[in-house]
């Protein structure tokens, strides 16, 4: 009731629609004239519309396509990254492991070089190479004569390099008659046949071999000759029988023999013409 007051105030209404029964009283309180309906419409504030809660969601939605934007972009580039990465850690474990190989053929390759197959391949497998006896084994040695008087004669590079062209001719001349070179002492070179394997380099095989090697000797020694050169002569011994064979060493593994049969071919060769 308004009484004496000519307007209505409304304090923070709720926003909607809403119908006001207006009804004039006299003097007396009587009703005068018919009931009067008055409707009023509250707007709500802006940030409440239809278009705010649009916008709203609209803004979520346009937060949340560029976040997943964003984070799959930064997945794609990590990802790339990382292959990137796998590629270049994949072409380095290849590239080591090829130098590995290298190594390991070059490891082998010297192996071979000191010892005979076989028991290489039994070093290999085992950690040790067990010393085993042959009962028939031809043993070759040879040694230069005079080689003190041509060690004078010659500087220390070319009389190296004589011996080497020498004993490289008397690998070749062992490896064709299936002989197993054991080592060289200085001016010495020691071969046998029938190790380790007994069917290979048989005792004429031996002899054939020390004969090669003599004939190598004696056409090199009037070669140099002829033009003032200082050349070497060569003693040779050869004798056959059992012999004990194995790897003796730890850093630097070396592949002999023992045996009678060992010092009388020595015996044979220092006692040679």
């Amino acid at each position: 009731m308004l009484g004496e007051q000519r307007q209505l105030t409304l304090l923070d209404p709720s926003p909607g629609s809403f119908d006001l029964l207006v009804r004039a009283r006299g003097r007396h309180g009587e009703q005068v004239g018919e009931t009067g309906r008055l409707s009023i419409h509250v707007s709500p504030p802006w940030w409440q519309t239809d278009w705010a809660w649009f916008s709203y969601g609209l803004l979520i939605l346009l937060a949340t396509w560029a976040y997943t934007h964003f984070r799959t972009r930064a997945l794609c580039l990590r990802q790339v990254k990382l292959e990137r990465t796998v590629h270049e850690r994949t072409a380095q474990i290849r590239e080591q492991k090829r130098e590995i190989e290298i190594e390991k053929d070059r490891s082998e390759e010297l192996l071979l070089n000191i010892l005979p197959y076989e028991v290489a391949e039994e070093l290999k497998a085992n950690g040790k190479a067990e010393a085993r006896d042959f009962e028939k084994v031809s043993i070759l040695f040879t040694d230069f004569q005079g080689f003190t008087k041509m060690a004078s004669q010659l500087e220390a590079r070319e009389l190296v390099e004589e011996i080497d062209k020498c004993f490289k001719e008397f690998d070749a001349i062992v490896t064709t008659y299936g002989l197993e070179k054991i080592k060289t002492i200085g001016d010495a070179y020691m071969a046998a046949g029938g190790l380790p394997d007994p069917e290979k380099g048989s005792p004429d095989d031996v002899v054939r071999a020390a004969l090669e090697m003599q004939e190598f000797l004696i056409a090199r020694y009037q070669r140099r000759s002829s033009k003032g050169l200082p050349a070497f002569r060569m003693r040779v011994g050869v004798h056959s029988g059992p012999v004990v064979a194995g790897v003796v060493g730890v850093k630097k593994f070396q592949y002999d023999i023992w045996g009678d049969t060992v010092n009388i071919a020595s015996r044979m060769e220092s006692n040679g013409e």
